[in-house]
């Protein structure tokens, strides 16, 4: 709730979040969130390349 509060006070253009956790969130922020593995968090492969993926999307506009 912290990271959406304060997404909806600033209005940043874009955003990116990292959680091990997907539920609770709002329906209009899965293309920001980055669920990442509760064990290796970033480190499992799959969830890297979505991280990168994303970085590059959000800094190609």
């Amino acid at each position: 709730m912290q990271i959406w509060s304060d997404v909806l006070r600033r209005k940043p253009k874009a955003w990116l979040a990292l959680d091990d956790d997907d539920s609770g969130w709002p329906e209009w922020c899965p293309d920001s969130l980055v669920r990442t593995d509760p064990d290796l968090g970033i480190s499992e492969p799959a969830v890297l390349a979505e991280l990168q993926a994303k970085l590059v999307a959000m800094h190609s506009t």
